[in-house]
């Protein structure tokens, strides 16, 4: 059974991490994003972790990048995953680092119980 569940943000957790730093970003020649100063590889100190919950199982880390860089650039996204499956298969949840803590504050704003994503099965919510 399919259902449809609106983005759940949560405070930051720890878990492993996959960074999504484009090249020039790490050389220091990005330019500036939602009102952001020049980043180096680093977010900003007071960059927040955010915990987003009932997101689709199939989707990768490119698909949350998309869904989440118009409200600033993605430093960083954690799919947790169950590794008792093979291959690992995703738990329906994941982290988001934003270089900046305005573009992730505007992206909880924008689609905290307000975005729903289609393809989440009820077994997929982990709470």
């Amino acid at each position: 059974m399919t259902s449809s569940y609106s983005l759940d943000f949560l405070p930051e957790m720890m878990v492993e991490s996959r960074l999504l730093v484009p090249a020039d970003r790490l050389n220091g020649t990005a330019g500036k994003m939602n009102g952001a100063l020049e980043h180096s590889d680093q977010p900003d100190p007071d960059a927040i972790k955010m915990f987003v919950g009932q997101i689709p199982r199939s989707w990768s880390e490119k698909e949350l990048k998309e869904l989440f860089e118009p409200y600033g650039a993605v430093y960083q996204i954690n799919i947790l995953r169950d590794r008792s499956q093979n291959p690992p298969q995703s738990k329906g949840c994941c982290f988001v680092t934003f270089y900046t803590r305005k573009a992730a504050l505007e992206a909880q704003n924008a689609l905290h119980n307000i975005k729903t994503l289609t393809g989440v099965s009820v077994s997929s919510i982990l709470l």
